[in-house]
């Protein structure tokens, strides 16, 4: 089983981890006693070096006062002390010594030198210290003793020469300094070695084992991976192999014990969803179909409406103003009641034309209505549109400046086209402040093709339109935030039926705009050859 080989092989190498961990440990506390030891010794050189330096120092002091030189006795004091401090430290340092060395026999007959010369070192240095009253206090300055007794003092106690016992100190301590140093970086040399090979073993195991478990999981998990594919990709019929008695071969049985239930449910279920989905099909037709009646007569009954409030309003309006403009003041002349009654009859008229058209869009779209074109000249038709646009100028002080070239004819709709300057001056009206101007220029151009187009530009200076909003102006009910703000009850209608009025007539409608600077509006139209058969233009 898979599972008894992997739980050995990383027992093995807890095992060996453990082993291995353990002489790391021993190495490493051998290692830290020898530095340890090295350090102590260290210290205890030191220590001797500083008792030798201080008792040089009170020989040279005693030397100048038998030149007549004034003693100070602090500083006879002061070095003492130091020496007797240099003692009790190197005691505590050899105390340490021998505790660290207790498992080492030949280290024995060392740490008894050491601690005999100690032993003797104090008993001069008391000795000394006895001496030290005679030279400092002035009234037993007569009792001091000579220079060769003193000497003797300084050089000699308990039968040895303290030279030769502080200088055969120094050097044992060099040498036990030099030893343990020597030892501790073996044992830091060991554990080095120790660790690589440590590192190399489990490393050479670690790759073992892997190749190992490597060729023995690569042909089952190679089995498994073939059949989940199998599985992922729809094939039900695909069984994995169960060559052995493993993990895998158990996983492989129970794979393929539920891809014979899933075949088996898929065959219901697709039964089932095939018919499901025949009845949903039925019905969403025939929902659909319902649904897309019901939209049809909303949007023709909303259209409908929508335009005929658009629409009606400005003839309507029309109508309003002249008649305001007669009763106002006093009588007007025979002429300007003809004038303003013949303004009238043409608003009624485009009114009647307007509510055919009503009718007829509430039965289908603009752009399959029936377009009685004619030849038509079209500065006469700006000419009526300026009229009927004048009151609502008059209103806002508004200036319609015109630059019309000689009379240009194109084949269409009188009436059209006069509903669509009218829309297009109603806007420029609308949206311009009060005292400005706009402007209206008709003039003759060629296109690339070199056909001749009769291009109507309609400028002002009013609000613009974004940039963003410049595209959008031409669908139905859209309106920009800023139109809303100055006309709330617009329907955003106008330019859509502008632009279905321009393409019956084979033009094309654009415009230029910037925010609070102005809009223009550029209409083209096919020029009208008059020599042309006039039957045969309107037929095509």
């Amino acid at each position: 089983m898979i599972r008894t080989r992997i739980f050995w092989a990383f027992s093995i190498l807890a095992v060996i981890s453990i082993i291995q961990g353990v002489l790391g440990w021993s190495v490493l506390k051998v290692a830290d006693q020898n530095i340890q030891r090295g350090r102590i010794a260290n210290e205890l050189l030191s220590g001797f070096v500083d008792l030798s330096a201080n008792k040089n120092r009170l020989r040279i002091l005693l030397s100048e006062s038998y030149l007549g030189r004034p003693i100070n006795p602090e500083e006879f004091k002061t070095t003492q002390q130091s020496m007797i401090q240099n003692l009790d430290q190197l005691d505590y340092l050899s105390q340490r010594a021998n505790q660290l060395q207790a498992n080492k026999p030949e280290m024995a007959s060392e740490n008894s030198e050491r601690l005999q010369a100690l032993q003797i070192l104090r008993v001069g240095v008391m000795g000394i210290g006895m001496q030290m009253p005679l030279f400092t206090d002035r009234s037993k300055v007569e009792q001091a003793p000579d220079w060769q007794d003193i000497n003797q003092v300084f050089d000699m106690a308990a039968g040895q020469d303290l030279r030769d016992l502080l200088s055969a100190s120094i050097s044992r301590e060099r040498l036990a300094t030099a030893r343990d140093r020597a030892a501790a970086d073996a044992s830091i040399q060991q554990l080095g070695q120790l660790a690589i090979s440590a590192t190399i073993t489990l490393s050479i195991i670690a790759v073992l084992l892997a190749l190992y478990f490597l060729r023995a999981l690569s042909t089952p998990f190679q089995r498994i991976s073939e059949g989940a594919k199998a599985l992922e990709a729809g094939n039900l019929d695909f069984r994995i192999s169960e060559t052995q008695n493993d993990e895998f071969s158990q996983l492989a049985r129970s794979v393929n014990s539920m891809a014979k239930e899933l075949s088996h449910f898929r065959g219901k279920e697709i039964a089932a969803r095939t018919e499901l989905e025949k009845l949903v099909q039925e019905r969403t037709i025939e929902v659909q179909e319902g649904l897309h009646r019901l939209e049809k007569l909303d949007l023709r009954r909303r259209q409908m409406f929508a335009d005929i409030s658009h629409e009606l309003k400005t003839p309507t309006t029309s109508i309003r103003g002249e008649a305001e403009i007669m009763l106002r003041g006093k009588d007007k002349s025979p002429e300007e009641y003809k004038d303003s009654l013949s303004r009238i009859l043409d608003s009624a008229r485009h009114l009647g034309l307007v509510i055919e058209d009503m009718l007829t869009l509430s039965r289908s779209d603009i752009d399959t209505l029936v377009f009685d074109r004619k030849p038509v000249v079209v500065q006469d038709i700006l000419q009526q549109s300026i009229s009927q646009t004048q009151p609502f100028c008059n209103k806002k002080h508004i200036a319609i400046q015109t630059d019309l070239a000689s009379q240009i004819t194109i084949l269409g709709d009188k009436q059209r086209l006069k509903q669509l300057f009218v829309i297009v001056l109603d806007n420029a009206i609308q949206y311009s402040n009060t005292h400005s101007v706009i402007t209206v220029i008709v003039k003759e151009i060629l296109d690339d093709e070199h056909n001749l187009l009769c291009r109507i530009q309609i400028s002002d200076t009013g609000i613009g339109i974004s940039e963003e909003d410049q595209n959008r102006v031409w669908n139905r009910h859209f309106r920009g935030e800023r139109a809303k703000q100055i006309r709330p009850d617009g329907q955003g209608l106008g330019l859509a039926l502008a632009s279905a009025i321009t393409r019956a007539h084979f033009g094309k409608i654009q415009l230029k705009s910037e925010v609070n600077t102005g809009t223009s509006v550029v209409i083209e139209f096919p020029v009208f050859d008059t020599s042309a058969d006039i039957n045969a233009e309107i037929t095509e």
